[in-house]
């Protein structure tokens, strides 16, 4: 299901919510190396997980073995499935648009806990990302709570092996209603340019990019 792209997906959601026009543009060309090899440590962490805690295996699964990338991530996920009541764990939980049209996406990883969910993301490039605040979390959280709507409390963390760094913070249900409301005011009429317009497929094609082409610039160089 890590193969599921949706138009308002986590993934692009620093995009998308500073700047509905962007959802105009469909994304085009095919993925770098850096992004299939993010893919490949993904594959290989959830299956690892799923063997681990007898979940759903995929047929001729066949040998895997885990870098430091890997074992890094695995380590943090079961250091917080140990602190937790005999959680109920979802490895690349994918969550299906509900009543936000082409909102959807997969949660690398989703414990529940009675009435707690805690989303655990991982980044496998060596960009600094910051839990707090981030777009990209609010949005899965969001998809949990709309999976299990008992959920009540909310956890969030990223696990950025290759810095050495992991982060983790929490977000009360009124916070995350209230980022559901923006989600639900982005307007695809609505164009604005900014840091954002970076790795918008639009890019080129945009007036309101060709107008803040300099701006836009700057930002990439810094």
């Amino acid at each position: 299901m890590s193969g599921i792209h949706h138009e308002r997906g986590p993934s692009s959601a620093s995009r998308w919510l500073h700047c509905g026009g962007s959802l105009t543009f469909s994304p085009s060309g095919e993925a770098g190396p850096e992004a299939l090899e993010g893919t490949r440590l993904h594959d290989v962490a959830a299956n690892l997980l799923r063997v681990k805690y007898h979940l759903d295996v995929p047929d001729a699964l066949g040998v895997i073995e885990a870098d430091e990338v890997v074992t890094t991530y695995l380590d943090f996920v079961e250091e917080q499935i140990a602190s937790l009541n005999d959680p109920e764990i979802h490895i690349e939980l994918y969550c299906p648009p509900t009543d936000i049209k082409d909102f959807g996406g997969t949660i690398d990883c989703l414990l529940i806990d009675d009435d707690l969910g805690h989303i655990i993301d991982l980044k496998t490039g060596f960009k600094f990302v910051a839990a707090k605040d981030n777009e990209q979390l609010l949005c899965y959280t969001l998809l949990a709570k709309k999976r299990f709507p008992q959920l009540k409390q909310f956890r969030q963390s990223i696990v950025q092996p290759r810095i050495n760094f992991s982060s983790t913070v929490s977000c009360s249900l009124e916070e995350l209603l209230e980022f559901e409301q923006r989600i639900k005011s982005v307007d695809k009429t609505d164009f604005a340019a900014g840091s954002h317009c970076d790795f918008c497929p639009g890019l080129g094609d945009c007036p309101a990019a060709d107008r803040n082409l300099v701006q836009i610039m700057s930002y990439a160089k810094s």
